[in-house]
């Protein structure tokens, strides 16, 4: 299975710079006029740059905040401390490795618009393949560490409603009002 997994991210990466490279005229101006700076990952972008760096689910922000709005979950106050532990822990790395995906596909299209040689595009390609391998390695370690702290039942509900967060973290009911 892992062997199939590495075989299938090897296709596509290697499928789309080859596309990127053959679709690319060549190149007129230097290289650095068509260089992007790389902004730092954080908020809503970094949510953005993680849902394109990794195909997994991601469970720790449902869970955060499930626990701080209802808690339809029905988290104890010791599940919620040992998830908080595990994301802080483990975030740092995640982020990086992130940061690092987006900063070799952004080099690659770089070096295909400036009609770098194949060889070379697919060097840097086939390592950001291995930096989502990684990303999605640590997305199975955490999914292990949730199955382990949640009960069956609160998983099974987590990943039943994944897709439809509003009816695992449906806000509370307005208070009444005093007449």
């Amino acid at each position: 299975m892992k062997r199939f997994l590495k075989l299938v991210l090897f296709v596509f990466a290697t499928s789309a710079f080859t596309l990127s490279a053959q679709a690319a005229e060549p190149a007129t101006a230097p290289a650095k006029t068509m260089e992007k700076p790389m902004k730092k990952p954080s908020g809503k972008r970094f949510y953005h740059e993680l849902l394109h760096a990794n195909f997994m689910p991601n469970l720790m922000p449902k869970l955060m905040r499930s626990y701080k709005h209802g808690n339809p979950l029905k988290l104890t106050k010791e599940q919620y401390e040992k998830l908080v532990k595990f994301h802080k822990e483990n975030l740092p790395n995640m982020k990086a490795m992130i940061k690092k995906v987006m900063h070799l596909e952004a080099e690659a299209r770089n070096m295909a618009l400036a009609g770098k040689d194949d060889k070379d595009i697919i060097k840097v390609g086939e390592e950001s393949l291995k930096v989502r391998s990684n990303i999605m390695h640590g997305k199975l370690k955490c999914r292990a560490f949730v199955r382990s702290v949640l009960t069956p039942e609160q998983f099974k509900m987590l990943a039943d409603n994944f897709h439809h967060p509003k009816k695992v973290m449906a806000k509370p009911a307005p208070a009444a009002k005093a007449s």
